[in-house]
């Protein structure tokens, strides 16, 4: 009798062990890596419903259970981004209804342009130059002072250059490059001087 009680005991132990082995896998508690539309995807659901952008990419919690009172209850994930998906990532997410804190990548957009402004490299770099970091910049943070101040100095560059080209004999350059300005900020002051005096 007492082997057959021990043998039911020991089954009873595998079993809640293999039980709650799966239940540690289901929940992963040390995270789980997502791509991106699983991220998006998470946000629509409600399973996700914050994050924030860290230097490995996006980070949050995914709630375990779809109950009030347990929606504290997260497991964590990351999210891994190439650099130039970032923005358009948060934008995503946003509009998909998560409030996502972008607070570090504002901080990194801004000393690279204050970096590539350093440089001298303003714009025409397809990437890397003060006017992508000061896009990029204003995108994950609309109304960002400092970005239109970027803007605004590349929008100087730019109608000083214009006024190179036009010294040079080169009109159709200086007014592609004023036009750009004027896009990029309507009213700004150099630009609109720079218009009026073309041939």
């Amino acid at each position: 009798m007492p082997k057959k009680k021990s043998r039911a005991g020991l089954v009873v132990a595998l079993l809640l062990l293999t039980v709650a082995g799966g239940a540690i896998a289901w929940a992963r508690p040390w995270g789980r890596t997502l791509d991106v539309p699983a991220l998006v995807a998470g946000v629509e659901s409600g399973a996700i419903p914050r994050a924030w952008v860290t230097e490995n990419g996006i980070e949050g919690g995914i709630r375990l259970l779809p109950v009030a009172a347990a929606s504290e209850l997260l497991m964590p994930f990351t999210a891994s981004l190439p650099e130039g998906q970032v923005t358009e990532t948060v934008d995503r997410l946003r509009s998909a209804g998560a409030a996502v804190d972008a607070s570090w990548e504002v901080w990194r957009l801004r000393g690279l342009a204050v970096e590539a402004q350093g440089r001298g490299r303003y714009y025409g770099l397809e990437g890397g130059d003060v006017l992508t970091y000061a896009q990029r910049l204003a995108a994950l943070d609309p109304g960002n002072a400092e970005a239109a101040s970027l803007l605004l100095k590349v929008g100087e560059r730019m109608a000083w250059d214009a006024e190179a080209a036009m010294t040079d004999g080169a009109p159709d350059e200086a007014s592609g490059l004023v036009q750009t300005c004027l896009d990029l900020v309507p009213d700004h002051p150099r630009c609109l001087e720079v218009s009026r005096s073309e041939p």
